[in-house]
């Protein structure tokens, strides 16, 4: 399990079901970030069908922060080349 930032670990155990409700989300968006890094650093190294593949997926499972990201790779990167819309 991928640490827990302190103010969230407190907050999933509190009597509030808001409060409860919202740290397992922040939680879960820390585990999918974590988890889309991978897919960025594959997009902005690779090229052709791992590069398309990593696009694809990204698009599938990223956030609107996952996609400003690619939107900061350098546009000298050879490879795919698709409009990015989030």
């Amino acid at each position: 399990m991928p640490k827990q930032t302190p103010e969230i670990k407190p907050a999933r155990f509190a009597e509030a079901f808001l409060l409860r409700y919202a740290a397992d989300t922040a939680l879960e968006m820390q585990y999918r970030r974590r988890a889309l890094r991978g897919l960025v650093q594959q997009y902005t190294s690779g090229d052709g069908l791992a590069r398309l593949a990593a696009y694809l997926a990204i698009q599938e499972q990223g956030d609107k922060q996952t996609i400003r990201r690619l939107r900061e790779v350098p546009t000298g990167q050879p490879g795919l080349c698709v409009p990015l819309t989030a």
